[in-house]
């Protein structure tokens, strides 16, 4: 990731950071996800030997989650984010709110935390599991081009995962405590 990159992110509101991240991560992740599954189920058609078989199902099942967390974000991280940013333009005080605030506050920070913990756990398996794309071992042109769509996949989340825990949690945090809902 470029300094720029990331100092472009550093320098914006929790609003412009979670719309960006879903346009240019999110949105592509799933769209790559995608693609990179149907090369796993050619290569599933095209391996009589069997030789990537292992390899392909991990991938299968890392791409399903990557695609879920992807979606996860969406559907439950960004509403959470816009209900977080209007309830600091709103000056809330969840210490004082009517009834009591019902957000809970700390779960979305620690199901975005768990999420890049299983992810990457599932990437170290799918390496231990891979071949060497050598054309002299006889790897056929699927199983090379979804190396390379896996790499793609891997070097985006890793910029994403680093935004997300460097900026964007911190966003939230900062956010929460404008708010006091620190301990919710």
């Amino acid at each position: 990731m470029t300094k720029t990159l990331f100092h472009d992110y550093n320098n914006n509101d929790l609003d412009t950071i979670i719309t960006s991240l879903d346009q240019q991560y999110y949105t592509f992740l799933e769209s790559h996800c995608d693609a990179a599954t149907n090369l796993c189920l050619k290569l599933k058609e095209h391996d009589t030997l069997n030789n990537t078989a292992v390899y392909t199902q991990l991938a299968i099942a890392i791409l399903s989650e990557v695609k879920h967390q992807c979606k996860q974000r969406k559907s439950r991280l960004m509403p959470y984010v816009f209900q977080l940013i209007e309830k600091k333009k709103n000056n809330h005080d969840c210490k004082v709110c009517a009834g009591g605030c019902k957000m809970t506050h700390t779960q979305y920070i620690l199901e975005l935390e768990d999420s890049h913990i299983k992810i990457r756990e599932m990437i170290h398996r799918l390496h231990r599991v891979a071949l060497p794309t050598s054309n002299e071992l006889g790897i056929s042109a699927e199983y090379q081009s979804l190396r390379k769509a896996l790499l793609l996949i891997e070097t985006t989340l890793t910029e994403l995962f680093c935004l997300e825990e460097v900026l964007l949690i911190q966003k939230i945090i900062d956010a929460q405590s404008s708010i006091n809902a620190t301990n919710h």
